[in-house]
């Protein structure tokens, strides 16, 4: 087998780079990586190559760990521990075996998604992002940006390993995170003032959408289809139900949905033939219901009506003896009676 040695030559690095040192030593390579990413145990050279030539940067802002690596080929070894780490390549491939299980990267096509597992990286000369996630803050974050309640459940893939798209629909997430890195460059020799910069908030905002993008981003091409019109929908829906005992309005609706209000009324005549806000009342009027047809002694019709969104007591009767045929307090007294 022909051995070669590695080429020095190695792409600059996404921040950093005017306080980075090139190097040849594999432990500085190793320790420079577990500041990210501390279930790295070893650093290897692949089979047929002799020498190794790296640069790296690291940041901690507000938290979130960064890391710009630009490397000759080489082969990470990781145990599991709590680490959920995102690696996001900007020049070269190379593969990630997780159990049984072989992801890929690739410079402008997908990144991995590493939560919490043990796994064995190699791959080409590199250039790549390396973040150290916390999964509770991007979960926050995820349900900020969708507008729903801090308990609200999400469908959401933190805890398995997977490749993940860098490009969906006219979304360049590599450009979006150049961008943010050069931010991050233009402090590097200041760490201590990234922390109000407010970049980690772009940072997790958009490795949310990264990560989910059928809850925020269009995948088509072209302009949105009908299922993207389908999830913004959804998406309105479910922020509704999450929030009946809450003020809603229009505006609230047309802000989750990224909808004007003439499409926000189209779409509900479409699914529901009703408008937005009668949408609502009958949701309310039917979480009333159950809490009356359940109600337990010291259950008054007024704190029902509050609870789910009525203001007026008066009000929620009206309705509710249009929907349901009887007025709220002769619901109530039924259930108390049995």
């Amino acid at each position: 087998m022909v051995t070669r040695k590695t080429p020095t030559a190695l792409s600059p690095l996404l921040f950093g780079g005017r306080a980075a040192q090139l190097s040849d030593q594999l432990g500085y390579l190793c320790e420079q990586l577990k500041l990210s990413a501390p279930n790295i145990d070893d650093c290897a050279l692949p089979t047929g190559h002799t020498a190794i030539s790296h640069s790296s940067a690291f940041v901690d802002v507000n938290g979130l760990k960064l890391t710009a690596l630009s490397c000759s080929p080489v082969r990470l070894q990781a145990s599991a521990k709590t680490d959920n780490l995102l690696l996001v390549p900007l020049v070269g491939s190379g593969t990630v075996r997780v159990r049984n299980q072989t992801l890929r990267w690739k410079a402008g096509a997908t990144a991995v998604w590493l939560p919490r597992c043990a796994f064995v990286d190699e791959g080409v000369l590199r250039s790549m992002l390396v973040l150290n996630i916390d999964t509770n803050r991007i979960e926050r974050v995820a349900r900020t940006m969708l507008g729903l309640m801090p308990d609200a459940s999400l469908e959401q893939e933190l805890q398995t390993p997977r490749e993940v798209l860098m490009q969906v629909g006219r979304v360049s997430f590599e450009t979006i995170f150049r961008q943010f890195a050069s931010v991050v460059d233009q402090f590097v020799l200041q760490p201590e003032l990234l922390r109000y910069s407010g970049i980690d908030d772009n940072f997790y905002r958009n490795v949310a959408m990264m990560l989910h993008p059928a809850l925020f981003l269009d995948i088509d091409e072209a302009s949105p289809g009908a299922a993207y019109a389908r999830r913004r929908l959804d998406r309105v829906c479910q922020f509704i139900l999450a929030n009946l005992g809450q003020p809603l309005n229009l505006t609230d609706l047309e802000r989750v949905g990224f909808m004007s209000r003439r499409n926000l009324h189209y779409a509900f005549q479409a699914r529901y033939d009703t408008t937005p806000m009668q949408w609502v009342r009958q949701e309310r009027l039917t979480l009333a219901h159950s809490h009356l047809v359940m109600a337990r002694v010291g259950t008054t019709v007024t704190d029902v009506a509050l609870n789910c969104g009525f203001s007026k007591t008066t009000t929620f009767s009206e309705y509710y003896n249009k929907q349901f045929g009887e007025l709220p307090s002769a619901t109530l007294a039924r259930a108390l009676a049995r």
